[in-house]
This record gives structure tokens, sequence and C-alpha cells, in this order.
């Protein structure tokens, strides 16, 4: 299953900034999803809201199993949520995602991508080896055969992000 998010729209709320998406599973809109920048969870608004509902169980903050009704795409996505872990700074514990934070992930990957295709539209972007994630260095110049050249020269280069949006 490949879940994306489209139709991303940011904006700065009372608390912060917000956005609304659209939630894609495999190429298929499957809901609508909404932070109001007011603190708390997101909203969704699942799209098979009609289909009969199924249990979702989840491991709430204390440790224990809790079981609630949702629709089939809200399983789906609340399973595979909560299958994944992360590390957290100063927790000897992983944490278990919950659905909010893979939206979360999926909406700063887009909007992440869709600003280094800006940049490459007038720039030459390149991530350095040993760089931090989303830490990107850039030319004035625009990528072009002469920078191709001129970068091959350069062994400090991981990838030149332009190349990853050539025609």
């Amino acid at each position: 299953m490949n879940y994306s998010v489209k139709n991303v729209k940011t904006f700065r709320g009372h608390d912060g900034d917000g956005f609304n998406a659209t939630l894609y599973r495999d190429g298929k809109k499957i809901a609508l999803v909404d932070d109001d920048a007011r603190g708390g969870e997101f909203r969704y608004e699942w799209l098979d809201r009609d289909a009969d509902k199924v249990d979702i169980t989840v491991k709430g903050y204390n440790g224990k199993d809790f079981t609630r009704k949702g629709t089939p795409e809200e399983k789906m996505f609340s399973d595979l949520a909560h299958s994944q872990t992360f590390q957290m700074n100063g927790m000897k514990e992983p944490m278990t995602k919950n659905m909010d934070i893979v939206v979360d992930e999926l909406i700063n990957a887009h909007l992440e991508e869709k600003q280094l295709k800006r940049w490459c539209r007038t720039k030459t972007v390149v991530r350095l080896k040993g760089a931090k994630k989303g830490s990107y260095a850039t030319y004035a110049s625009k990528y072009d055969e002469r920078m191709k050249q001129f970068l091959a020269t350069k062994e400090d280069i991981e990838e030149v992000i332009n190349e990853r949006f050539a025609a």
C-alpha cells in the first residue's frame, strides 16, 4: 500500500500553521484531512463513510489496547500507522506512530518536494555527502550541461536534485 497526499493547502492559524489535504491510497482518494492549527488531533473525513463499520484496535497512551468503530479505509491506514515506530530523543523505548504522525510526514515530504521543484526551475540544487536529511545546497545557475560538467568535478555531492525532475 502506498499512501500520498495531494491538494495540500497550508495556512497560518491561531496556534501555528495548518493545512487541508486529500489522502490517497494507491492513487485512490480515500479521505480529506484537516489541521485547523488550534491544537489537538487532525480531522479526517473518510470517503467510505457509508461502508459497514469495522473494529479498529489501537494502543492507548497508557499502553492498553482499546477498540473503536471506523471505516475500512480508516482501519487500513490506522493499522499501517500503528505498525510503525520512531525513536524520540530522551526516550528509552521506541514510540508507536499514529495516523496524525504519518499524515504529518506525508505533508512535510509533499511540501519539501514542491519547494525543491520550485528551486530547480531557476537554480541547481544538490545534496552534499553527510548533510542532514532535508538539507540542500544551491548554485545560482540553472542546471544545464555546463553545470553538470562542473558538478562532476566535485567529490562532496551526493545527489543532484534537479535530476529527479528532469523531463
